[in-house]
C-alpha cells in the first residue's frame, strides 16, 4: 500500500470517529430529557402525538420518542402497542427497513415486558425474515441483538439461568464471528454478571479478561471493518460498563492482591469522572462501589454520597434499592433509626419486585434486625433475622442449582481421548468377561431349575403324605366310632346266651338272636362301607361306565334288606320301567343305593311305606327314593343339600352317606336329600345320561 493510501485510510476513519462523535453529542444536545429520564411537558407530549401521526420520517422519529416514553414510564401499555403498530405500518409503506427493525426492536421489548415467551419468538422471527431481504448491517445487527433481549428473558424473567447462560454464549460466539463487536460486549457483560451475582468474582475478571483480549484494537487506522459493523457509541458504553463490572469485581474478590485493587479503583475513579455529567447515576453507584469497601472514610463522607444518590434516584424515578441500603447502613451509625428504617422498607419493596433479588432481601432484612436490637426489640430482631436467613438461603440453593459448571464443558479433546481408549481397552476385557459370565450363568440357571423342580416335587410328596395321614386318622376315627358300639354290644354274648339257656328263657333267646343278627348285618355293612372308602380315599377305583337296569338292581338290594322291611312291615312301591336303563359306574351305583335304602327303612316307621320313582328332565334322569319316616332336622327343612353339606352331615350319623356323596362326585352323580313334603324324606340321584 502506498503513503498516499494510507493516508486517505487514517484520514477517512479520523472523519468516521469525528462524525460519531458530534452525532452523539447532538443527541445529547437535542435529546437531554430523555437521557436523563425527565418528564415531557403536557404540550410537548401533544405535539409529539400530533407528529406521529404523519407518515414520514419525521412521524416514525416521533412514535420512537413516544415509545422510549412509555418504555421509561411505564405508561399506557395500549398507546405502547399502538405507536408499534404505527411505526411497522409506515415502515414498510416507505420501504424504510431501517426504521422497520427499530419498530420490530420495540416490539421485541413490548413483547419482553407485557407478553410471554411465544410473542417474542414473533417479534424474533420478524426480525429473521427482514434480515432474509436486507442485508444492511443495521438489519443485520438488529437481528442478532434480538438473541440478547431472548436470553435476558429466559434469565430474569423465567428464573432459567441454564438457559439464558446458553443463549449468552451463543451470543458471544455469534457477534464475534460477525464483527458486531457492539453485541458481543453486552453479551460478554451479561455474563460477567452473572459470575458476580454467583459470587464467582474471580471466574467473571477472568472470563472479562479474556474476552476482551480477543478485540481488535478499534484504535488501528487498518481497523476498518470494525467501524464498518460496529456501533461505536454503543460499543463504547457496553465497554464502559464492562471495565465498570470487572473493576466492582476486582473490590469484592479478597483474593485479589493490592496493585489489583488499586488499579480498579482508578478505573472506577475514571469512570466516575467521565460519567458525572452524562450518568450521574452510573457515576454515584459507582463511588459507592468504592465507598463500600473503604471502611475507614468518615461517616461524613458516607453520608454525603448517600443522599446526593438519593436525590438523583428521586430526580429520575431510578427506583434503586442499593441507595437505600448503602445509606440506610449509615443512618443506623448516627442513630438515625426512624429513618433508616424507611429506607430499608423501600428497598423490601423493590427488590421484592424484582425476580431472584434473594441477597438484596436478605441484606433488607438483617439491616431491620440490626434496627430492632438496638430498639430493644428482641423478638422482632429474631423474626427479621430468620427472614435474613431464609433468603440467604434461597439465594445459595439458586447459586448451587444454576451452577455454571453445569452448562460449561467438563473434559477437554484430550481427556477425551483417553477417555476413549480406556472404554476400548475396557470394552475387549468386558467381552471375555461376559462370555465367562454367560456360561457360569448357564450352569448357575441349570442348577437352579433344578432346584426348584426338586423342592416343587418334595412339596408335592409332603402334600400328599399330609393328606394320607389326614385320611388314616379319619379312617381311624371312623373305626372306633362306628365299630366300637356293636363290638362291645357283642362282648358278652356267649354269656348271655348260657344264662337265657340255663333259666329256660327261650323267647328271649330268640329276640337276643334276631337282634345280634341285625347287629352283626349293621357291623358287616360298616366294614363294606369301610373298605370301599379306603380303596375310593387311594384312587384305586377305576370308573367303569356300562348300562344298568334301575329296576333290576332296585329290586336286588330290597331282597337283600327283605328281613328288615319285613320286621317294620314296610310296604314298596316300585314304579321303576323295566326299561330304564342308565350309564353309569355299576359298584358306585350299588353302594349309593344300598346306603339310601338302608337308611330309608331304618328312618321308616313300623308301617310305612317306601316309594322308588324316575323323573326324567332335560338335563337327564333322577331317581327319587321317598320315605314317610322321621324325616330330616327342623333346621334342613326346605334346603336342598348339597354335596359338602351332606358330607358334613353325614360324619355325625356314620360313614355311609359321606361315602356315598364321595363316590357319586367320581362318577359324575349328583347325591341330595330333600325333605318329603309328605313327611319322611327323598333320596335324589341326579344321572347326567340315560340309556
Amino acid at each position: 500500500m502506498s503513503t498516499t493510501e494510507n493516508i486517505s485510510s487514517i484520514f477517512i476513519n479520523c472523519m468516521k470517529v469525528v462524525n460519531r462523535f458530534l452525532l452523539f453529542l447532538c443527541c445529547i444536545l437535542c435529546h437531554h430529557d430523555r437521557f436523563f429520564g425527565q418528564d415531557y411537558s403536557h404540550e410537548a407530549l401533544q405535539e409529539l402525538k400530533q407528529k406521529a401521526e404523519s407518515c414520514d420520517s419525521s412521524g416514525l422519529a416521533a412514535c420512537e420518542d413516544l415509545l422510549t416514553y412509555y418504555y421509561r414510564t411505564g405508561a399506557s401499555p395500549s398507546d405502547e402497542r399502538r405507536y408499534i403498530s404505527s411505526m411497522i405500518n409506515c415502515s414498510q409503506s416507505l420501504g424504510d427497513n431501517d426504521n422497520l427493525a427499530r419498530a420490530y426492536n420495540n416490539l421485541l421489548y413490548y413483547y419482553r415486558y407485557n407478553a410471554s415467551l411465544d410473542s417474542l419468538d414473533v417479534a424474533i422471527e420478524l426480525l429473521d425474515e427482514l434480515a432474509l431481504v436486507d442485508t444492511s448491517i443495521f438489519v443485520q445487527s438488529s437481528k442478532v441483538a434480538a438473541a440478547l433481549v431472548k436470553a435476558d428473558y429466559y434469565y430474569f424473567m423465567l428464573d432459567d439461568v441454564e438457559n439464558g447462560y446458553r443463549l449468552y454464549n451463543e451470543l458471544i460466539k455469534e457477534s464475534y464471528e460477525l464483527q458486531f463487536y457492539h453485541i458481543y460486549l453486552q453479551a460478554v457483560l451479561k455474563i460477567a454478571n452473572y459470575y458476580s451475582d454467583d459470587e464467582s468474582y474471580s471466574k467473571g475478571i477472568e472470563f472479562a479478561k479474556s474476552r476482551l483480549a480477543k478485540l481488535p484494537d478499534h484504535n488501528s487506522p487498518e481497523s476498518h471493518e470494525f467501524y464498518y459493523k460496529t456501533d461505536i457509541d454503543a460499543y463504547e458504553h457496553a465497554l464502559d460498563r464492562l471495565q465498570h463490572a470487572t473493576a466492582v469485581s476486582i473490590l469484592y474478590d479478597t483474593n485479589r492482591d493490592s496493585v489489583e485493587v488499586w488499579n480498579a479503583y482508578k478505573v472506577l475513579q475514571r469512570i466516575v469522572k467521565e460519567q458525572e455529567q452524562t450518568n450521574p447515576y452510573n457515576a454515584v453507584i459507582s463511588i459507592m462501589y468504592i465507598l463500600d469497601r473503604m471502611t475507614l472514610l468518615p461517616i461524613d463522607t458516607l453520608l454525603e454520597y448517600g443522599n446526593k444518590g438519593l436525590r438523583l434516584d428521586q430526580t429520575y424515578d431510578f427506583q434503586d434499592n442499593y441507595i437505600r441500603t448503602f445509606h440506610s447502613e449509615n443512618l443506623i451509625k448516627i442513630g438515625k433509626l426512624g429513618e433508616a428504617q424507611k429506607l430499608l422498607l423501600e428497598a423490601l419493596e423493590i427488590s421484592k419486585a424484582q425476580p431472584n433479588y434473594y441477597n438484596e432481601i436478605a441484606d433488607v432484612y438483617d439491616n431491620l434486625a440490626t434496627i430492632a436490637l438496638k430498639r430493644n426489640q428482641p423478638e422482632e430482631a429474631r423474626l427479621k433475622f430468620d427472614l435474613h436467613k431464609v433468603y440467604k438461603d434461597s439465594a445459595y440453593v439458586r447459586r448451587k442449582k444454576n451452577d455454571i459448571e453445569n452448562v460449561e464443558t467438563k473434559f477437554a479433546l484430550k481427556e477425551q481421548e483417553i477417555e476413549n481408549l480406556r472404554i476400548e481397552e475396557e470394552q475387549v476385557a468386558l467381552s471375555h468377561r461376559n462370555k465367562i459370565l454367560s456360561i457360569m450363568g448357564g450352569l448357575i440357571f441349570l442348577a437352579l431349575m433344578a432346584a426348584i423342580t426338586f423342592y416343587v416335587r418334595m412339596r408335592k410328596t409332603a402334600f400328599r403324605l399330609a393328606v394320607l395321614n389326614e385320611d388314616k386318622n379319619k379312617l381311624f376315627a371312623i373305626l372306633a366310632h362306628d365299630l366300637r358300639n356293636p363290638i362291645a354290644s357283642l362282648s358278652n354274648l356267649s354269656q348271655k346266651v348260657k344264662f337265657l339257656t340255663e333259666e329256660g328263657r327261650l323267647d328271649e333267646l330268640d329276640t337276643l338272636a334276631q337282634n345280634t343278627d341285625s347287629k352283626l348285618r349293621a357291623l358287616n355293612d360298616n366294614l363294606n362301607n369301610i373298605l370301599l372308602w379306603a380303596i375310593t380315599e387311594s384312587n384305586l377305583v377305576g370308573v367303569n361306565p356300562e348300562k344298568v337296569s334301575l329296576q333290576h338292581e332296585v329290586n336286588k338290594i330290597n331282597e337283600l334288606y327283605a328281613d328288615a322291611i319285613k320286621q317294620k312291615d314296610i310296604i314298596i312301591h316300585n314304579k321303576l320301567p323295566s326299561a330304564e336303563f342308565v350309564y353309569t359306574d355299576l359298584k358306585v351305583l350299588q353302594t349309593i343305593l344300598r346306603n339310601l335304602i338302608n337308611n330309608a327303612i331304618k328312618f321308616s316307621h313300623s308301617g310305612g311305606a317306601i316309594e322308588f320313582a324316575v323323573v326324567r328332565e332335560q338335563a337327564g334322569l333322577e331317581l327319587r327314593i321317598s320315605d314317610n319316616g322321621i324325616g330330616l332336622h327342623d333346621t334342613d327343612k326346605g334346603q336342598i343339600e348339597s354335596n359338602t353339606a351332606l358330607r358334613k352331615k353325614a360324619q355325625g350319623t356314620g360313614i355311609g352317606l359321606k361315602i356315598s356323596s364321595e363316590l357319586a362326585a367320581k362318577v359324575n352323580l349328583d347325591l341330595s336329600l330333600v325333605p318329603n313334603p309328605n313327611g319322611g324324606t327323598i333320596g335324589i340321584i341326579k344321572f347326567k345320561t340315560a340309556a
